[in-house]
């Protein structure tokens, strides 16, 4: 009924409308006039949701297990990178999950590898390195990471280390090759502690602040 209505209506009866501009405001008033604001709201988020494609991969959980195997290496002194290159593990990958295709699971594992694979290594070698593993494998990770990732505060935290390994040093004399750079740092708090006590001084914080901050155990 409405199409033989407007059917009926001559063109001098309908509105007029320019193709555009010469604003967006003017171009938005016109679909307003012509089509009603629900119309438009309408077509405006489908427009802003953007292409519909496939979804996203969740690769980097099964990655992410083949990396720490790889940081564990790191921290054992070996080196995971020659040891088993990008290719073979892409490969290995594409057999396990080959996906749509083969070839094309291969290839965007291969490509996260050599983007991200150095860099995700050092940072779990990082993670589990201060307690788990000597203390001179976590200060070599530290001293890489800078490199690898210029914008974090890797300086300052390989500077702290350095430094709880000196107090340590200075209190106990060097520590045992396989001492954790976490029971280095406990060490070095009371080295830090039985220095400011045994020469009569409060330390800041005061004696209480000293007791928050004494390892377990003492």
């Amino acid at each position: 009924m409405a199409r033989n209505a407007l059917l009926n209506v001559g063109p001098e009866a309908q509105p007029k409308y320019d193709l555009v501009g010469p604003t967006v405001d003017d171009d938005v008033r016109r679909l307003l006039n012509r089509y009603g604001r629900d119309a438009v709201a309408t077509a405006m988020k489908r427009a802003m949701k953007g292409k519909r494609g496939r979804k996203a991969t969740a690769d980097w959980p099964e990655i992410d297990k083949i990396l720490k195997m790889d940081a564990r290496r790191l921290l054992e002194g070996g080196d995971p990178f020659a040891e088993r290159t990008n290719y073979s593990i892409a490969k290995a990958y594409a057999e396990q999950c080959p996906g749509h295709s083969h070839a094309a699971t291969h290839r965007r594992i291969l490509k996260k590898l050599a983007q991200k694979r150095v860099l995700f290594t050092y940072l779990n070698a990082f993670i589990i390195g201060d307690t788990e593993y000597p203390h001179s494998s976590f200060i070599s990770i530290l001293r890489k990471l800078p490199e690898l990732m210029p914008h974090g505060n890797w300086d300052r935290q390989l500077a702290l280390a350095e430094s709880q390994l000196r107090d340590y040093t200075a209190k106990y004399g060097a520590p045992p090759d396989e001492m954790s750079m976490k029971d280095i740092e406990e060490g070095a708090q009371r080295a830090v502690i039985s220095t400011f006590l045994e020469g009569g001084r409060t330390p800041p914080g005061g004696i209480f602040g000293l007791a928050g901050k004494m390892p377990p155990g003492d």
